[in-house]
């Protein structure tokens, strides 16, 4: 059954407020994989993330399009640190495959670059394909 406007208004309200923010922001986190041990310990890294005021890897500016971000394993799903935007996907970003720019998906490997705020990304089936391309891909740049 579709939402009132008064029901529409409520989780508008709810979605502003200070816990209605929290739970957005760890559901979206557990959707992009992140994983705890427990509720306290998912409570400290929000905590963290909203005393961050700087990124924690080259202490970059938080700005508009520049947002913060979780950073966290993305074969273990473990939290790692709170970081800008741009260190959370530069090529000197250290993820879990050990070559920059290629990360595990869930549906393989994905490539993935940015160039003048635009990223470009495609998925592969295997970590070699994805290297291979990688390859090929940046000899052409």
């Amino acid at each position: 059954m579709p939402q009132t406007e008064a029901q529409k208004r409520a989780q508008k309200k709810y979605n502003e407020s200070d816990h209605g923010k929290k739970k957005n922001t760890i559901r979206n986190w557990k959707h992009l994989g992140l994983v705890t041990t427990s509720k306290e310990e998912m409570d400290q890294i929000y905590q963290r993330y909203l005393a961050s005021q700087k990124c924690e890897k080259k202490g970059c500016e938080y700005t508009e399009k520049n947002k913060k971000h979780m950073d966290h394993d993305h074969e273990t799903g473990l939290f790692r640190n709170i970081l800008c935007h741009a260190c959370n996907v530069n090529d000197n970003s250290n993820n879990t495959s050990g070559t920059p720019n290629i990360y595990k998906h869930r549906d393989g490997w994905l490539y993935q670059k940015t160039i003048n705020k635009k990223t470009y990304s495609k998925c592969f089936k295997t970590f070699e394909q994805a290297c291979a391309y990688k390859i090929e891909y940046e000899l052409k740049q």
